[in-house]
């Protein structure tokens, strides 16, 4: 019974799939910032061109 008091691993797995998640959020956040920059730089130039 103490070993599995004392057994760390699911409580690390956690830790990491949660600093996993974080980091997903992070880059799917950069990436929709940067598509939004680039369709207002696209309507831009079309609006100049045209």
């Amino acid at each position: 019974m103490r070993g599995l008091l004392r057994d760390e691993r699911g409580a690390t797995m956690i830790e990491y799939l949660l600093l996993l998640s974080l980091i997903a959020a992070v880059i799917i956040g950069a990436f929709t910032n940067m598509a939004d920059n680039a369709g207002d730089m696209y309507n831009m130039i079309a609006s100049t061109v045209a």
